[in-house]
């Protein structure tokens, strides 16, 4: 009996019994109808667009680097070596 808001033990314990109650036959329920695959489009269909497009770029930006520092590289004047006196 409700007073107050005040639930008895009674009647915490028959709505919970009802509650499992109701979700054993909708989980019965479920079981029972075939399963279905559904192909749809993907809600955000441009992530992975995104994705691959920031990829990209990450690449071509370190290729780019990488060929910038191996040209200076090779390209550099080899390095004066100092004149050794023979010894007398």
């Amino acid at each position: 009996m409700i007073c107050r808001g005040v639930v008895d033990q009674q009647e915490w314990e028959a709505a919970h019994h009802a509650a499992h109650t109701q979700i054993l036959v909708r989980e019965q329920g479920a079981a029972q109808r075939p399963p279905a695959n559904l192909l749809s489009k993907p809600w955000d269909g441009r992530r992975f667009q995104l994705w691959a497009a920031a990829c990209l770029l990450v690449f071509v930006l370190g290729a780019g680097i990488a060929g910038f520092l191996i040209t200076t590289r090779l390209s550099a004047p080899p390095a004066v070596q100092p004149a050794v006196n023979p010894a007398p």
